[in-house]
């Protein structure tokens, strides 16, 4: 299991989902889920993952 997760300025976690796969379509879903609740954030951070970054592009 995969966990993706999203972290605020104080180091809370406010929104995360687990995922069998560490794929576009889980890490977009789990972007926009996470957009939409949250809001838009000043700025993104992840891994170099070439999962994160087409998922970021996807969510744009």
């Amino acid at each position: 299991m995969y966990v993706l997760r999203a972290v605020d300025k104080a180091g809370n976690t406010p929104d995360f989902i687990l995922s069998e796969r560490r794929n576009c379509p889980a890490a977009t879903g789990f972007l926009v889920k996470s957009l939409s609740s949250n809001g838009i954030p000043d700025k993104i951070l992840s891994d170099k993952s070439g999962v994160n970054a087409a998922s970021i592009r996807e969510a744009n």
